[in-house]
């Protein structure tokens, strides 16, 4: 019987583990939305506060200022002005979240693939790439 109980105890705590561990995706999905959102405006508004406030500290250091200015003019000169997007889905990688959306801008007729990705620091996602093409 005690051997019966501690399996159940057991069993139990791994669920709930698991259930903790991993993040719904849609969860993950509100979350990446309101990161992209960000990035999109600081790129049109040349504002880099809010184009790098979910960067983690790695990519704050690659990404600066003047990296922000010539961001948004090769977008400019290659894609346009963003129109619109689909999500498309997310790709767990490890420590590392995949989101994936398929995006319309207004300087090319081809679809333009959006790549987010995320790592959890803290009990928080921190954006650790992003990739236009």
């Amino acid at each position: 019987m005690i051997k019966i109980i501690g399996l159940l105890v057991f069993f139990t705590i791994i669920l709930c583990n698991v259930s903790f561990a991993q993040d719904g995706e849609k969860d993950i999905k509100a979350t990446a939305e309101k990161y992209l959102d960000n990035i999109l405006a600081g790129i049109k508004e040349t504002n880099y506060d809010k184009y790098s406030q979910n960067f983690n500290g790695e990519l704050k250091k690659s990404l600066t200022k003047e990296y922000l200015v010539t961001v948004k003019d090769n977008m400019a000169q290659n894609l346009g002005n963003y129109k619109s997007r689909q999500y498309l889905g997310l790709l767990r990688k490890g420590d590392r979240i995949l989101i994936l959306w398929k995006a319309v801008f207004d300087g090319t007729k081809n679809d333009v693939l959006i790549q987010l990705f995320l790592t959890k620091k803290d009990n928080k996602y921190q954006v650790t790439g992003v990739l236009f093409g």
